[in-house]
């Protein structure tokens, strides 16, 4: 985790242990289930879905995609909102930008990271 530069390694590492052990199956987990899991919020419960199974409506806001977002003229913060109705309004606000350019959010996201990341 720390060569592939992950950061918060002992909160990553309790809440991969935790999720493992929670006998969760991450092909039907809804994101309520994750966020169950100590250390997994809205932003990584959403990534994992998002990025193990297809076609799904969720938003991974982290600091590239709310800098694409104020770039596209949404009042974001700079870093992923903490409260869950905030993050939720994001989102939809994301989901929206995703249908106006008819693109799933995934590619979308995996877009906006390789343009933002540099």
């Amino acid at each position: 985790m720390q060569t592939a530069k992950f950061g918060q390694y002992k909160r990553i590492y309790r809440a991969l242990k935790d999720l493992a052990e929670s006998g969760i199956d991450l092909k039907t987990c809804t994101v309520e289930d994750l966020e169950a899991i100590h250390g997994i919020g809205p932003k990584t419960s959403r990534f994992i879905i998002m990025h193990s199974r297809p076609n799904q409506r969720l938003a991974t806001l982290d600091t590239h995609i709310l800098r694409w977002m104020r770039d596209q003229g949404i009042d974001t913060p700079k870093a992923t909102p903490q409260s869950r109705k905030l993050y939720k309004e994001l989102e939809q606000k994301f989901l929206t930008l995703c249908d106006k350019c008819a693109i799933l959010p995934s590619q979308l996201d995996l877009k906006i990271w390789k343009q933002y990341s540099k």
